[in-house]
């Protein structure tokens, strides 16, 4: 009697084993239907007496038809996911047109805010430490070595015109609400290049040159524009010129008054003297 694999295949069991079966393959000729069994012997676990096929391709089928609707549902999340990713994409390109948002992010990624460059249109260009002092690049490494005695608040708020802007609070006290504009930079060299961008811009929209930014222009090797010094001579020479004259009244007035007061003395003693003189006489 033959048995079966779990391929419906039917096979001659040549002898049981303990852990299985040698078996021989066994072919129908159908032309003559006949049967005769292949010489090459091989082993197998499993055999059956009925051909196990029909379970087999029944179990197959809601196999396939799991994996089908496993697969559509696979598409539907592949789908979906690919949708939010563009969609967060997208948010987080909105997001880095705003200026005042990238110090956020990099706060999220864990960078901490040591220094800030004044931004605002009256701020003084120094770059400043978490207490509000002023930083060079002198005393650049003896700051990071400290802690701030009494480090300020920062805060990201909106402003007037519908923007975003990182304010600063000058005083230590919660009572303080004096604050100034400033962008925050995770390390020296980001504040450095922040306050060559704001001083190289401060240098082109200035229509009055100043001392303190050609001192901090030179500070950082900034190349100043040889219109924007001629400017500032002219104004510190007509400043000067100016001076020089309202010093000149002032010296020529002085020189009036004293004459003036002299003259006066003099005819005050001419009299006493005239005074003394007549009663001399008499």
């Amino acid at each position: 009697m033959y048995k079966y694999l779990v391929s419906g295949r039917a096979v001659s069991v040549v002898e049981d084993l303990v852990s299985g079966f040698l078996v021989q393959n066994v072919y129908s000729d159908e032309d003559n239907q006949e049967e005769y069994i292949d010489e090459n012997t091989y082993f197998v676990k499993h055999v059956f007496d009925t051909a196990p096929t029909d379970v087999y391709e029944e179990k197959i089928r809601v196999s396939q038809e799991a994996i089908r609707k496993l697969s559509e549902e696979r598409g539907d999340l592949d789908a979906n996911l690919r949708s939010m990713k563009k969609e967060t994409k997208e948010i987080f390109e909105k997001f880095e047109t705003v200026e005042a948002l990238k110090p956020l992010f990099n706060y999220i990624s864990g960078k901490v805010f040591c220094y800030f460059v004044p931004c605002g249109i009256h701020s003084s260009p120094d770059i400043v430490g978490l207490d509000g002092s002023s930083i060079d690049s002198i005393s650049v490494k003896e700051e990071e070595k400290k802690q701030p005695m009494y480090p300020r608040m920062v805060m990201l708020s909106g402003n007037d015109r519908g923007g975003l802007i990182w304010n600063f609070k000058k005083g230590r006290y919660q009572s303080d609400d004096d604050y100034y504009r400033v962008i925050p930079c995770a390390s020296y060299e980001e504040a450095v290049g922040m306050m060559k961008e704001r001083l190289i811009e401060m240098i082109k929209k200035s229509n009055m040159p100043a001392h303190h930014i050609i001192t901090k222009a030179k500070f950082y090797d900034i190349a100043l524009p040889i219109e924007y010094i001629e400017r500032y001579y002219t104004i510190q020479t007509d400043r000067l010129e100016k001076d020089v004259a309202s010093y000149t009244i002032t010296i020529k007035d002085k020189k009036d008054e004293i004459a003036k007061v002299i003259l006066e003395k003099v005819e005050a003693l001419r009299e006493i003297v005239d005074a003394e003189t007549l009663t001399s006489d008499e």
